[in-house]
């Protein structure tokens, strides 16, 4: 999921004493209505445990920051509310687009924290750039 923050997120820290990051995300699609497009915006709720994430998210981390998302879905209250879960050992959380850097640069220090711009919250797998001319948007 590719979506903006909602407001700052929330770091907690659980019984166990892990700490993880709750975010609210919303997530926009243009709709037509009465001929005249307008944006339909839905909210999400995240939950990440990923530790060597969350260094990143409360530095950079705040209203309106694009991030990218990539986790399970899981559902509270016997299915009647979904969130999006980021486990430790699963999923990634990253900062989306350049711009969220100052002269699209980074420091050392923060280059440590969250990898290269564009593999910024990568899979561990080592995810590979590429460029597809025919991605539709």
């Amino acid at each position: 999921m590719v979506g903006q923050l909602v407001e700052a997120p929330q770091i907690k820290t659980s019984r166990a004493g892990a700490k993880y990051a709750v975010m609210r995300m919303q997530t926009g699609r243009p709709v037509k209505r009465d001929g005249k497009k307008v944006w339909v915006f839905v909210e999400h709720r995240v939950i990440c445990f990923k530790q060597n994430a969350l260094p990143m998210i409360e530095r950079k981390g705040e209203k309106n920051v694009w991030m990218k998302v990539h986790g399970e879905l899981g559902y509270l209250s016997g299915g009647q509310s979904a969130q999006i879960v980021v486990n430790e050992d699963q999923g990634s959380v990253g900062l989306m687009f350049a711009d969220v850097w100052p002269d699209h640069e980074i420091t050392d220090e923060e280059y440590e924290l969250v990898g290269a711009v564009d593999g910024a919250g990568g899979d561990s797998g080592g995810t590979k750039t590429t460029t597809d001319d025919e991605i539709p948007f």
